[in-house]
């Protein structure tokens, strides 16, 4: 009878045990080095899982409007601390047609150790009366730390 309850209260302890929620956040990798001897000399605060993360946050800004017989496509992403990169990933134009959103060009651009960047392209193959979006990824690197935000224009009508 002792064995058992024993074994009752070991079983107990460790389901309090497992039911301990901890949570963690992942780190960005750090560059691997090629010299030991640099190696060896870093801090704690050169190891990003143990750095704390810069508090900043981004804002983005996309649109699309009609310039010199043109489909124009512009925006502005913003962090509040200079990035190390700041700018847009997998930029996609899209035309609607037959039911269905087809890329008509794509494109990536991105600004370095800024706080602010605003660009922009124009597409001279766009068809009047069609519907057009752009959508793509924003994105900033601060101290090794990445943020993104998804971003989507509203239907244009060119």
């Amino acid at each position: 009878m002792k064995l058992k309850k024993t074994i009752v209260i070991l079983a107990f302890a460790a389901a309090l045990f497992c039911m301990d929620a901890t949570t963690a956040t992942a780190a960005p990798r750090a560059e691997p080095q090629t010299d030991t001897a640099a190696a060896h000399q870093n801090s704690l605060e050169d190891i990003p899982s143990l750095r704390a993360k810069p508090p900043f946050s981004l804002s983005t800004a996309l649109k699309l409007s009609r310039k010199n017989n043109k489909l124009s496509v512009a925006w502005t992403v913003t962090s509040t601390c200079k990035a190390a990169e700041l700018g847009i990933r997998s930029l996609k134009l899209q035309q609607y047609s037959n039911g269905v959103w087809k890329t008509v060009k794509t494109g990536s651009c991105l600004a370095k150790n800024q706080m602010v960047f605003t660009s922009g392209y124009s597409y001279k193959h766009a068809v009047h009366g069609s519907k057009y979006r752009a959508v793509g990824t924003a994105y900033a690197i601060v101290d090794g730390w990445e943020k993104i935000r998804a971003v989507q224009t509203s239907e244009f009508i060119y």
